[in-house]
C-alpha cells in the first residue's frame, strides 16, 4: 500500500540561529497540508510531513523559504516510511540554493 503521508526534505541556506528555527517551523505549520515541520540549526536540515495528496510542490516550498530571506537546495520528497530519518548533509550537497546568502 502507498503511504499516507509524504516528507519534503531540504538542506536550507541562511539561517542564523537557533530561535530562527523556532519561527520558520510556526510559519511552514501555518501553511496548507503541513502536518508536521522542523527545521534544525545544527544540520540546516527542514523536514516537513505532508499527505500523500499535498500539491505542496518544490516551487512552493522554495517560493515560502524565500519569503523568509532563506534559500533552500537538495530538496527531495519521499513517501513516509517506518524507517529512520536521516538528514541531508550540507557538506556534500552541492546544489545551488535558491536564494537567501549567495
Amino acid at each position: 500500500p502507498e503511504a499516507e503521508y509524504h516528507v519534503v526534505q531540504a538542506v536550507v541556506e541562511g539561517l542564523r540561529s537557533p530561535g530562527q528555527c523556532g519561527q520558520v517551523d510556526v510559519y511552514l505549520r501555518a501553511q496548507a497540508d503541513v502536518i508536521v515541520a522542523r527545521t534544525d540549526f545544527n544540520t540546516r536540515n527542514v523536514m516537513i510531513q505532508v499527505p500523500r495528496y499535498s500539491d505542496l510542490s518544490e516551487a512552493h516550498v522554495r517560493a515560502l523559504f524565500e519569503s523568509l530571506g532563506l534559500g533552500i537546495r537538495c530538496y527531495r520528497r519521499l513517501p513516509l516510511a517506518s524507517s529512520l530519518y536521516t538528514p541531508l548533509d550540507p557538506r556534500t550537497c552541492t546544489e545551488t540554493p535558491s536564494s537567501g546568502d549567495h
